[in-house]
């Protein structure tokens, strides 16, 4: 796809901004550090981004999510500290759902109910078998490519170690 060297690009500059605070957030939260790579996959780290569903944000938090999480506002949604405490509460469920931090993430494309129907259906936690094999009605492209453009920017950010 064209542009997006660039944007990945942006969204390193970008990330310096914000990386002090949402590793603190992790640690605090004894999360997985990759998670600070969650939102080059989301927004490239723009505390702007609007998706075509609404989604706003570094962390491309939906209104709903942030009501549930506690802030549901535009601004909220849009502010970098409270958008990265309701992302990860939002992970850390996921976790918890899924058993399986590759699962949560993929569940926060796609819907942790979404995930739970995967695994029971399927019998298993196996990622490659759940992206192959599971036809949910919300389990489309973006959320069969998720965890594999997760992966590809973690690579990359470990290459640049």
């Amino acid at each position: 796809q064209s542009g997006i060297k660039t944007r990945f690009s942006e969204g390193l500059v970008r990330q310096k901004k914000y990386e002090d605070m949402i590793l603190k957030e992790i640690r605090k939260m004894n999360l997985p550090e990759e998670l600070l790579y969650l939102p080059h996959v989301e927004s490239s780290y723009n505390p702007n981004a609007v998706s075509y569903c609404h989604a706003r944000g570094l962390w491309q938090v939906m209104k709903n999510t942030g009501r549930l999480y506690g802030n549901g506002t535009k601004r909220g949604l849009h502010d970098p500290e409270i958008s990265t405490k309701i992302a990860l509460r939002l992970l850390q469920d996921n976790y918890n759902k899924t058993g399986s931090w590759e699962l949560a993430l993929i569940a926060y494309n796609s819907g942790a109910d979404g995930m739970q129907i995967a695994i029971k259906q399927l019998n298993t936690q196996d990622v490659c078998i759940i992206i192959d094999q599971y036809k949910g009605p919300r389990f489309k492209f973006a959320s069969r490519n998720f965890i594999s453009q997760f992966l590809a920017v973690k690579r990359i950010m470990d290459c640049r170690e």
